[in-house]
């Protein structure tokens, strides 16, 4: 969650752009900088893509994401220094909402973050997509104080493949950001 409200505050500051608005100059409209003009259903979109396309299938297929990425994952090497992903993981993103949505690929565990959309309905649509792909919810879904948590599990080449999601709206006890933030962690175990 930290790492998702660092990259809020980083677009926010760095880019002066929101999800919803045109860029305001032609730095906010860098690569590395939020892809300028999306709803926050597109956002939504590249949230349930980054997982579902890129890290829940590279779990599944016990292979990094480098190998099953189409044209929906691409590589996301222009993001600022303190967004690099730890540990010498790959930075991916969903083509569809770069600069917004983040894959972190790293050897355990694989991270999508965004920020944008209301956090329960984007939640609602990652689960409903990784159910369409077999997933049963593992953990059903916790509220607390404005902070949502959810677990959903398939065996898949003799793992268990985990997806944990997470995500708050705006004013979250404990939350700073100013936007909903989501997260989501994938292993195979």
């Amino acid at each position: 969650m930290i790492r998702t409200v660092l990259l809020a505050s980083v677009l926010i500051v760095g880019g002066c752009a929101t999800v919803s608005s045109a860029p305001v100059s032609s730095q906010a409209a860098a690569p590395s900088a939020p892809a300028p003009g999306l709803s926050q259903a597109q956002v939504a979109q590249g949230f349930v893509d980054a997982i579902v396309l890129g890290c829940a299938a590279a779990a599944e297929a016990g292979k990094p994401v480098s190998e099953i990425a189409g044209t929906a994952i691409v590589r996301d090497d222009g993001r600022p220094a303190m967004l690099k992903p730890r540990n010498g993981g790959t930075a991916w993103a969903p083509a569809s909402a770069k600069g917004i949505v983040t894959i972190d690929e790293g050897p355990a565990e694989c991270e999508v973050s965004a920020y944008g959309p209301p956090a329960q309905a984007a939640l609602n649509a990652a689960g409903e997509a990784l159910a369409a792909k077999g997933f049963a919810v593992s953990s059903p879904m916790r509220t607390s104080g404005g902070i949502f948590f959810v677990t959903y599990s398939k065996q898949a080449g003799g793992r268990t493949v985990s997806v944990s999601l997470s995500g708050n709206d705006p004013g979250a006890p404990g939350m700073r950001s100013r936007f909903s933030t989501l997260g989501a962690r994938v292993s195979a175990k």
